[in-house]
């Protein structure tokens, strides 16, 4: 078959593909294959794209950039001020045994765009290849037109859907404001204080607080798999749920059994959820606990000691087959501090130097000062000194004790 039939085919294939695709490896993959076949034998194809925000050229295949490019070509030395090597680009250029005579082993073409330089295109011949030709150098320009107008439809398809993208967040971040409750510095006879850290701009864990009367407060902290728009709208709805429930006077066991029956009707395809529900009686300071699949709650007293409840954990809500939930009750002395979190604070504090994170925070809780906010100021600051690649979850801490809105507990 003639040599130029077979170069008109591929160059058309990839005229075709090039409207087809929809990233830059596409196109680059697209362009080196497709070139390697027209100007075949090659050494190397190479794409050199445009860094944004930056006046450079750099390639797609090493990170080289304009100034080794111009070395290359024989345009430029090693000491060329990157502004103008950037400039000889917008030129093609052949170059090699004889450019003279329009013939080298090298050849480059710009991608311009609206005048601007989206990248550059670069053939080089093998040592052992005919050499290139200036006829060869004109498709080389044809097709670095067609694939610089590829590259600016992505890169504006992208921006738009990056202009989605942040606008879905902020209808988001409006949605979790909504369910994450601003919560008052006491209630009745509880103090209250709330942490909340989404690993991205918005996140999948949840808290809130119900009072249901006469002393009792129904409380819940739950985590969602995952991060980001998805689990937020999900948490929004376990959230709306549990206020629900709870002032329909179930009990904690009830309302995670109807919340995971929640969880499986409306987001069956959203992973699980685990959640921890009490109910504090504040008259009596009977504690009521039931888990799923959550850490465990932990309880500080006046003389600094922790312990831990809710231990007997059932599945997380959304799981399959999903059991009754166990309910713990336990006492709450007066001026005790009840710390619930998510995985994300054991996570940030789970090290190969201290692989028992539960054990950490206990000695955190334990040290701080007998008030909600303390404890909270004390837990974040362990966090923030935490490596920050185990910090790539969502941290809530809701933090309660029991006493008198203006009462001063006395701390050991």
């Amino acid at each position: 078959m003639n040599l130029d039939l077979v170069r008109l085919r591929t160059l058309s294939r990839l005229a075709s593909e090039l409207g087809e695709l929809d990233s830059e490896w596409e196109i680059e993959r697209a362009v080196v294959t497709a070139l390697g076949e027209v100007f075949a034998p090659t050494r190397a194809v190479e794409l050199f794209l445009a860094v944004e925000g930056v006046d450079e050229l750099l390639s797609t295949a090493d990170g080289r950039g304009a100034t080794d490019l111009v070395t290359r070509l024989g345009t430029g030395g090693p000491g060329t001020p990157l502004r103008a090597a950037v400039a000889q680009l917008r030129a093609p250029h052949l170059r090699g045994a004889d450019p003279r005579a329009g013939r080298g082993s090298i050849m480059s073409a710009p991608m311009i765009v609206r005048g601007s330089v989206v990248g550059v295109l670069v053939v080089q011949r093998r040592v052992d290849a005919p050499d290139l030709w200036l006829r060869d150098l004109e498709t080389l320009c044809a097709v670095a037109g067609q694939v610089g107008l590829a590259l600016f439809h992505v890169r504006r398809n992208l921006t738009a859907r990056r202009i989605r993208l942040a606008e879905d967040l902020e209808q988001a971040r409006v949605v979790q404001r909504g369910f994450l409750p601003s919560l008052p510095p006491a209630i009745g006879n509880l103090r209250v204080a709330t942490a909340y850290r989404p690993a991205f701009t918005v996140g999948g864990d949840f808290y809130d607080l119900v009072s249901v009367g006469e002393g009792r407060t129904m409380v819940v902290v739950g985590d969602v798999a995952g991060s980001g728009v998805a689990a937020a709208l999900l948490a929004s709805r376990i959230s709306s749920a549990f206020r629900t429930l709870a002032r329909d006077g179930h009990a904690p066991s009830q309302i995670l059994a109807k919340l995971h029956v929640a969880v499986e009707e409306s987001a069956p395809d959203s992973g699980f959820v685990t959640a921890v529900c009490l109910a504090i009686d504040s008259a009596t300071g009977v504690v009521a606990v039931a888990s799923a699949g959550h850490l465990p709650v932990l309880v500080r007293d006046m003389r600094g000691e922790v312990r831990l409840h809710g231990l007997d954990s059932g599945v997380p809500l959304g799981v399959p087959c999903a059991d009754e939930y166990a309910e713990e009750r336990f006492d709450l002395a007066w001026g005790d501090v009840l710390v619930l979190t998510t995985d994300g604070v054991v996570e940030a504090l789970e090290d190969h130097e201290t692989p028992h994170a539960m054990r950490v925070l206990s000695e955190i809780v334990s040290s701080a000062q007998a008030r909600p906010r303390a404890v909270n100021r004390a837990i974040l600051a362990a966090l923030d000194a935490a490596p920050e690649r185990l910090r790539a979850d969502d941290v809530t801490v809701l933090t309660l004790q029991l006493a008198d809105a203006d009462e001063e507990p006395l701390s050991r």
